[in-house]
């Protein structure tokens, strides 16, 4: 069974190319504060590159000057003013939006650009591009109808011409708006006198002779029932006279609707062509129904009808051309908007007459209906005279409008006031100390998220971090670079680049590597003590991680404490301890399992030049080390070495490509994984740690090797007790010569060749 099992769990292992799980990594502040400390080169560059260029078009930009005017135009809170027949344009009130669409209009621009050529023509042609920039407004939101006019330009001269050929074509077109919208007025009243003065006589004509030919005479049509029928007509005869007036505002809009789409430059495309070629036909179509009716006499509440009809087809012809307008900032759309909330406004006051004359129409039936012995004469005469007095009171309103739409027509005022002038060019402050704190805070901004990005989106284990908060998996220590200097003191020799050279035996005192080593060998007793284990295999996911000579060194370290221990070298593929001890291959642990007869425990068991330290070397090469090492007889020996030995290390094999060192981590105590930083594949750790688990095999902890990260004070303050003096080199003569005087003693005759073949006896521990 013990055989089967990671048979099976060798599946597992999936390429670096294959997706895997979520790695769960977590967001907060210490990852975002190590992702910068880990590369702060990249917030460096990236303040360096936005502050250098930021700097520079700071105190280079060019100085902006200021001039500005106030002014005020007549506003009304409701939209019940533009130009009509009964509003006969004395009310020079407008909606705010009304002037805010002519100082947002392209045409209005263009036309402050001309004025400032026309007032100085040394400029050539340049204004009017320029006003397009220069020129804007802010309307004041507590008092409406104040708007602030301002340029802004390079050129301390402009300025001030700016504003005041804003101000002047403002009250320009102001008053070019309203002359057109008075005439307008003014000829469409003309075109009705003539009917409504044709109408006027011939109703005179016909009361007069009414009275001639019945020799009708009223002593008094004041009093009796007589006044009271007069009193219902001359009610409802002021009603049809209010709804005729009505009509003709809504018709005066209607014309000036016509004239504002006749004035807009459109290119609408297919769709909206269609659609408005749809709507003419149909709004055609109407108004041929509305002559046809009034020529046969048709009823009120048909012509009503029709009119609605018509209304509203003009209405969405408005919205149609509206849309489709290339030019939505024209002075006719100005127009159209204002003319499409007036009539939809009429048309609601509209009703409300209508249900009046309803309801006096009625009143005047029921009257009648009442009084049926009223003489036919009295009723003849009283609605002649109630159709001249309506015709009549319509023709002194009309007569009355017409005057007052002429008289601001040759106003020519606008309705624009002054309140202040535009004022001398002032500099605009340049805010360079405020701009470069805030790129400044920017390019930080900008660096502290691709720090971390770039560290998020890293597939290498790069510090500790990335293990503990990733895989809830303890870190024993972490281990430098041991540098060239450090290696014989610093001089080159003939053993510089033996395997063996980097033994901690041949390293300085002050090399940092010491003090890393001596924290995961105080983290590897912490855990043996409080778990009473001593039988540990040392491995990594892939080879050529460091996991041999970290072994040996960790051993080292141990046997240098005074704790005896052996190395058992189980890496039977490619086995490195021989060669860094300087001992024979064979016979070794291989031998061991395989001839136990021949070979003794003690046969292959070698002194490693270190005292407390024995190796057991891989001995001869096997084809199949796995079954090799899955066997009882490896069990029994790992046991008889528990009882001789305080600790056993196992050197194994690496996790993904071979299932040794899983088989050895379910004999031993507890497995202890080796991580390269900056080579070791997250995905790859991931995998190695997924497949000792899933046979319960106990990760005591893992070894950050080859580490560069240098993050000082903060980064060893705000996460573990035991790395909090690894690289603190001012501290070094601290414990320098203790360790001298420690490796002093360990090396004894240094890397002696240890006698082959010699056997040892090795007492029981006590």
């Amino acid at each position: 069974m013990m055989n089967q099992l990671p048979q099976q769990q060798t599946n597992n292992y999936r390429p670096e190319h294959e997706e895997s799980d979520n790695i769960g990594r977590t967001i907060s502040f210490q990852t975002i504060l190590f992702s910068i400390l880990k590369r702060p080169w990249i917030l460096i560059a990236t303040v360096i590159l936005v502050m250098v260029p930021a700097g520079y078009v700071s105190w280079n930009s060019t100085r902006m000057y200021l001039s500005r005017s106030v002014v005020m135009v007549p506003v009304q809170e409701t939209t019940l003013a533009i130009t009509s027949v009964m509003g006969g344009g004395n009310d020079p009130t407008k909606p705010e939006h009304y002037y805010t669409s002519i100082l947002r209009s392209t045409n209005y621009k263009t036309d402050v650009g001309v004025e400032v050529a026309i007032r100085m023509p040394e400029l050539g042609p340049s204004p009017n591009r320029q006003a397009m920039k220069a020129v804007s407004f802010m309307s004041d939101q507590r008092q409406p109808g104040l708007f602030t006019l301002t340029a802004v330009s390079a050129r301390e001269d402009l300025v001030k011409p700016f504003v005041a050929a804003a101000v002047d074509v403002f009250r320009d077109r102001i008053s070019l708006l309203d002359q057109q919208e008075a005439r307008a007025v003014v000829d469409f009243i003309d075109e009705q006198l003539l009917d409504i003065n044709s109408e006027t006589i011939g109703a005179e004509e016909d009361l007069q002779s009414f009275l001639h030919n019945k020799q009708f005479i009223i002593d008094d049509p004041e009093k009796g029932i007589a006044q009271e029928l007069t009193s219902l007509e001359s009610s409802l005869a002021d009603a049809k006279a209010n709804l005729n007036l009505i009509n003709l505002n809504l018709s005066s809009y209607e014309k000036q609707i016509q004239a504002a789409l006749g004035n807009i430059n459109s290119e609408p495309d297919s769709i909206s062509n269609d659609r408005l070629r749809t709507i003419r036909h149909h709004l055609d179509i109407v108004k041929v129904e509305i002559q046809d009716a009034e020529l046969n006499n048709a009823s009120d509440w048909q012509l009503d009808s029709l009119n609605a009809t018509r209304r509203t087809l003009a209405a969405e012809l408005m919205q149609s051309q509206m849309m489709s307008s290339a030019d939505i900032s024209s002075d006719s759309d100005v127009s159209l908007k204002n003319l499409q909330e007036m009539s939809r406004d009429l048309v609601m006051e509209r009703d409300q007459v209508v249900n009046q004359v309803s309801y006096l129409s009625r009143q005047t039936q029921i009257f009648r209906e009442r009084h049926p012995n009223i003489s036919e004469d009295i009723l003849e005469y009283t609605r002649l005279l109630r159709k001249r007095d309506v015709l009549k009171q319509t023709l002194e309103i009309l007569l009355e409008k017409r005057e007052e739409a002429r008289i601001k027509m040759a106003a020519q005022l606008g309705g624009l006031k002054v309140l202040e002038d535009p004022t001398d060019p002032e500099p605009l402050a340049r805010h360079t100390p405020e701009k470069l704190a805030i790129a400044l805070l920017l390019s930080g901004l900008i660096g502290i998220v691709a720090s971390f990005l770039v560290d998020y989106s890293v597939q290498t284990i790069d510090v500790d971090r990335d293990i503990s908060d990733s895989f809830n998996v303890p870190v024993l220590g972490i281990l430098p670079p041991i540098e060239a200097k450090d290696i014989n003191g610093g001089k080159r020799g003939e053993h510089n680049d033996d395997p063996g050279s980097k033994l901690i035996t041949n390293i300085s005192t002050r090399s940092w590597f010491l003090e890393s080593l001596r924290s995961i060998k105080t983290s590897l007793f912490f855990h043996a003590d409080e778990n009473n284990t001593n039988c540990f295999v040392i491995t990594s996911p892939l080879p050529s991680e460091g996991k041999s000579l970290t072994t040996a060194n960790l051993a080292i370290s141990i046997a240098q404490s005074g704790k005896k221990l052996v190395i058992v070298d189980c890496d039977l593929r490619k086995p490195k301890q021989h060669k860094m001890f300087e001992l024979d291959r064979t016979p070794g642990i291989a031998d061991r399992l395989i001839d136990a007869e021949n070979y003794s425990l003690d046969d292959v068991i070698y002194p490693s030049g270190v005292e407390n330290l024995d190796i057991i070397p891989a001995g001869s090469s096997q084809r199949n080390p796995s079954e090799l090492l899955d066997s009882k007889r490896m069990g029994r020996e790992l046991e008889e070495l528990r009882r001789r030995y305080d600790y056993v290390l196992i050197d194994s094999p690496p996790v993904l490509p071979a299932v040794d060192s899983r088989l050895l981590g379910i004999l031993a105590d507890g497995l202890i994984l080796i991580a390269h930083a900056e080579r070791t594949k997250i995905r790859n750790f991931e995998n190695a740690i997924n497949m000792i688990r899933n046979l319960n095999v106990d990760v005591i902890g893992t070894v950050l090797n080859q580490s560069t990260r240098k993050y000082g004070f903060i980064y060893y303050n705000m996460y573990g007790y035991y790395q909090s003096y690894y690289y603190y080199k001012p501290y070094s003569g601290y414990y320098g010569s203790t360790e001298q005087e420690e490796l002093a003693e360990g090396k004894s005759n240094g890397r002696r060749k240890a006698a082959r073949g010699k056997k040892r006896s090795q007492p029981d521990k006590a």
